[in-house]
Parts: structure tokens; sequence; C-alpha cells
């Protein structure tokens, strides 16, 4: 059943967005992109355009800090989100220690962190609480035989397995962790 028109009657359009270049089809004489099969009341009446600048259509880039090379303990990305890669990998850094202790954040910092600055930060991080925590258990081992050993092994231990559990939950929120004690070895 065709639709019954009154003289005069346009047809609402919807306006189209268009940026600096078209996505799909010819560019049209106004800029914006022209419909295929274009119907009888678009032959004589100009298509509305929405121009928006061609910026929104870019991917943001994941800011390099610069507080993170010269060695300061700021947090740059606070109030930036994940993105969609960052928001598995940041808290894998950290949460693959629990089960693999040294050679998850080494594996993730020499794959995804070759690529994301903010990933990189975050698997350092944990890179290098593994390194203190192995440097204090040698020294829990070497004082075994005065019996402080013992102590210090499992005091380190606890911290490292609660230090982990909440790097983990911190880093999925999108926070930066810098472990207490941890010696800045891997930058």
């Amino acid at each position: 059943m065709a639709p019954m028109s009154a003289p005069g009657f346009q047809p609402p359009q919807e306006p189209r967005v268009t940026a600096e270049r078209p996505w799909f089809g010819p560019p049209s004489r106004e800029g914006g992109v022209e419909a295929a099969g274009a119907g009888p009341f678009e032959a004589n009446t100009p298509e509305p355009t929405l121009v928006l600048p061609p910026h929104l259509f870019a991917e943001a880039p994941t800011p390099v800090p610069g507080a993170l090379r010269q060695g300061d303990s700021r947090d740059p990305w606070k109030g930036v989100p994940l993105s969609p890669s960052q928001r598995f990998w940041v808290p894998a850094s950290h949460g693959l220690g629990l089960v693999t202790t040294w050679v998850g954040p080494v594996a993730i910092l020499l794959t995804v962190g070759e690529r994301d600055p903010r990933v990189r930060a975050h698997a350092c991080a944990s890179l290098n609480f593994e390194i203190t925590v192995a440097l204090a258990l040698l020294v829990g081992a070497a004082t075994l035989p005065w019996g402080v050993g013992a102590v210090i092994m499992g005091l380190t231990g606890a911290i490292w397995f609660l230090a982990r559990i909440v790097a983990t939950a911190r880093a999925a929120r999108g926070r930066l962790v810098r472990y207490p004690g941890s010696l800045r070895l891997v930058r």
C-alpha cells in the first residue's frame, strides 16, 4: 500500500553525519555522501548535512608520560580511562605474578609493553617487585641458620601474596601501582 501524501508534504529527514572525507560513497555537492537509491522526495530538496571535525574520528593515542621517564612517583594517567586492551593487560601484569612469579611480567613487558607505555609501566613495577621479593627471600635463606631467616621468609611470602592481590585490584581500576619498598631496577 502506497503512503498517502498531501501537496507540499516533505517527509522528515535525518541529518547525515559526515567528516572531511566521506566514509562511503562518492561525495555530493553539499559535502556529504550521496544516498544509494534516492527517493522521489529527495530529488528537489537539499540534504541536511552535519559536518563534524575530523579529529573526532581519530583514535586518541595513549599519552607517554614524562613523569615515568624521570622517575617521578606521581600517576601520570590519573583520570585517563583504560582502553579495551589495557583493561586486560594492566591487571594481568600484576595478577600473573601470583601464578608465574617473574615469568608473566617479563612476557608482558616484552610483548604488549613494547607498544603500550601504560602496560609497560605496570609490567616494570610488577617485575621490580618480584626482584625485590627474590632478594628478600635470598636474605632470609642466608640467615636461616640463626633462626631469623624463617621469620623473614614467612613475612616476605605473606607480604608478596597480599601486595599482589591489592596491586591487581588497583590496576583493574586504572591506577598506577607502586609497590612500597620495591627496588626500581627495571624501567
